[in-house]
């Protein structure tokens, strides 16, 4: 089981001739290629249990001292810093991909593999767009990568999600 939820903000230094709403909520066209340097802060909360009772003895046998279950429950809040780039590569289509890496701290919740403590966090997010604009008119298709890094003398522990979505519109 996985429930995760989180806030992300960014602040684009290029946001004059940058524009990633062209490319995942199609409320601008982007007409030249451009890129920017992005500075933001993240904010989530990860609840994460595994359960291996179902694998075949074989493979429990090779767990770490034969533990079956994991709980991961934490508090993250980071910095984060990245590139995003809009390459306009034909009239109408543009090709966008944004990576972001977060730096800051990390809080362990009760009733998680380690109890209670304090710890380094570190995540990165990937975006990746195609749009085609006709008009009013707009396809798009987004891979999104969540990713982050849990280490401790316990365990390390790499938590990552990806979503990849096909979108068509008008614009009003």
């Amino acid at each position: 089981k996985r429930y995760v939820y989180g806030l992300h903000g960014y602040y684009f230094f290029n946001h004059l001739r940058y524009a990633q709403a062209a490319a995942y909520s199609f409320s601008k066209i982007q007409k030249r290629s451009a890129g920017s340097i992005i500075a933001g802060v993240h904010a989530s909360h990860q609840n994460i249990d595994m359960n291996f009772y179902k694998l075949n003895d074989f493979l429990q046998q090779n767990l770490p001292e034969g533990q079956l279950e994991f709980r991961f429950r934490y508090n993250d809040f980071s910095a984060l810093f990245g590139y995003g780039y809009n390459w306009v590569f034909h009239r109408n289509w543009l090709y966008n991909v944004t990576f972001t890496s977060g730096v800051g701290y990390r809080h362990i919740l009760p009733n998680s593999i380690d109890e209670e403590k304090n710890m380094m966090a570190f995540n990165y997010r990937l975006k990746m767009a195609f749009v085609l604009n006709r008009g009013n008119f707009f396809y798009g298709a987004h891979f999104m990568s969540d990713g982050r890094w849990y280490h401790s003398p316990q365990c390390f522990f790499f938590n990552t999600a990806h979503n990849l979505n096909f979108t068509a519109g008008f614009r009003f």
